[in-house]
């Protein structure tokens, strides 16, 4: 039975998850399930009650078999939809009609330190690209590395992941520059390059545009 009471329990961190939107930046829907487990874990650092989910390092990173699971229950329940894709950990979710009834309802949203945690990391990881939150995740912990199967592709995408990130206002420039490697300098240099290179191309296509 105890089991049980801690299974609804640790549904219910998700439920508030996907429920928090502010009707501008924060869009309710997740982009997919590699960015909940990843904020789920980021959350639980800053909560003990949420390392239920008992995260591992693994091929994935961190990654909880337990949160995987609620997630299928939680689609098989009808309170989630998946928007399925090629690569089912990109596919979007977003709540249902009922899932979002039960999320309003539900006692941990009555848990101001918890949303508020929720909020601030949905916020800062549901704008990023798949590359960007493997950079940025691999970065703040990278304990959670050693297992992983993406460390080429991690020194691969850092520093353009770092340029990107901090162009379009997602992370500050001090972040920028430990993400990618480089020395303040010399990141700034590139970070100047890449700003230049957008606007050019973004008028080439304005003029291709009004040509039309």
């Amino acid at each position: 039975m105890a089991e049980d009471v801690v299974g609804v329990t640790d549904r219910r961190y998700v439920l508030a998850l996907l429920r928090i939107e502010d009707g501008g930046a924060i869009k309710s829907t997740v982009p997919g399930s590699t960015w909940i487990q990843k904020m789920m874990y980021v959350a639980s650092r800053a909560h003990p009650e949420i390392e239920c989910y008992n995260f591992e390092s693994n091929k994935f990173g961190m990654h909880s078999s337990r949160l995987k699971n609620i997630l299928d229950g939680l689609r098989k329940d009808g309170l989630i939809n998946v928007n399925e894709t090629a690569d089912s950990n990109r596919s979007p979710i977003s709540l249902t009609r009922n899932g979002r009834r039960l999320a309003d309802t539900d006692s941990v949203t009555n848990n101001p330190n918890v949303i508020r945690t929720l909020r601030v990391v949905k916020s800062t990881l549901n704008k990023l690209t798949y590359n960007e939150l493997i950079v940025l995740m691999y970065t703040k912990f990278p304990e959670m590395l050693d297992k992983s199967e993406q460390k080429v592709e991690y020194e691969d995408w850092k520093e353009q992941s770092a340029l990107s990130m901090v162009r379009d206002d997602k992370i500050s420039f001090s972040l920028g520059v430990q993400i990618s490697g480089l020395d303040r300098t010399e990141f700034e240099k590139r970070l100047e390059d890449a700003s230049l290179n957008m606007a050019n191309e973004t008028e080439e296509k304005r003029t291709m545009e009004i040509s039309m």
